[in-house]
């Protein structure tokens, strides 16, 4: 790999410009909530009923999300392109190079953003995400709870491979629990 100065992404670029948040599995995601906002100082932006917690540590709704399931593992990591353009080159540029989307595209109501979900060759979820809300004043902005009849696709566009909608949004839950750190043998 050969090191490559930093520059600004040219506008219609389907990169990614960042890391957008990383959704976690978890049996308890109220107890996750709670160590992460107790102990690290993260903030609640909402919850999806009782079952899937978004925190934040910048401005952009949610950094970090805890998703019931039975065990701990990783849900999904999503990667934020520039804009709604970019957004949808960078679904493109991915269908055209044979990656299969087997969710998307669509639009979150929660953190009103869009998705479209991938999975990498471990078979790891990945999204691609346009902006999402930002909250940018933490002393007006209360967190709110959704119902699940609120959790749609705003746009009505989203499509599951393979899979029933319902399918699609549970389907990291049954990857195999984290077995914990790797430990190195001894020498």
């Amino acid at each position: 790999m050969a090191t490559r100065p930093f520059r600004v992404l040219e506008p219609r670029e389907s990169i990614p410009r960042k890391l957008s948040h990383v959704v976690l599995n978890s049996p308890d995601p109220q107890r996750c909530m709670d160590f992460y906002t107790d102990k690290l100082g993260l903030k609640v932006s909402g919850w999806l009923e009782s079952w899937f917690g978004f925190l934040r540590c910048t401005p952009d709704f949610h950094s970090l999300a805890f998703v019931r399931a039975p065990h701990a593992n990783l849900n999904h990591v999503s990667f934020e392109l520039r804009g709604y353009d970019e957004y949808m080159r960078g679904v493109g540029r991915a269908l055209q190079g044979g990656v299969p989307m087997y969710h998307g595209v669509g639009k979150h109501t929660p953190a009103d953003s869009t998705f479209a979900y991938f999975r990498d060759p471990n078979g790891f979820t990945s999204e691609y995400s346009a902006p999402q809300e930002m909250i940018v004043d933490d002393e007006v902005y209360r967190p709110r709870t959704w119902l699940n009849s609120e959790n749609k696709d705003e746009w009505g566009t989203s499509f599951s491979k393979n899979l029933p909608e319902d399918r699609a949004v549970t389907m990291q839950r049954e990857a195999p629990a984290d077995p914990g750190p790797w430990i190195a043998p001894p020498v």
